[in-house]
């Protein structure tokens, strides 16, 4: 073939996407007819929450520092923010900058 000709881009494929499993959430312009879900109103973080026993990763730390280190090492991390540390489940949708990509 010479690669010129008819293309039927509409044509079926082996892929499939079934969106009987997706729900609409938002369309202004469908306001009446389209109920927006309770779980879009969550400004909340949600989620597990992950707490790190600070002392206890500390003390492990320590025992493979020298003593000159040591110090300097626990003044460190006491300086980090505890939400360094630990982990809080993520903000509602509503919350969000945008809805793709990387959370924000």
């Amino acid at each position: 073939k010479s690669g010129i000709g008819i293309r039927n881009d509409s044509a079926k494929s082996s892929m499939i996407m079934d969106l009987g499993k997706f729900v609409l959430v938002s369309a202004e312009y469908l306001e009446p007819f389209v109920v927006e879900p309770s779980w879009l109103k969550y400004f909340r973080e949600w989620g597990p929450k992950i707490d790190y026993d600070l002392d206890e990763e500390l003390r492990k730390v320590e025992k493979i520092l020298p003593w000159k280190l040591k110090d300097v090492f626990e003044n460190i991390i006491r300086s980090l923010p505890k939400e360094v540390l630990g982990e809080e489940g993520p903000t509602g949708p509503k919350v969000k900058s945008n809805w793709s990509g990387d959370e924000v």
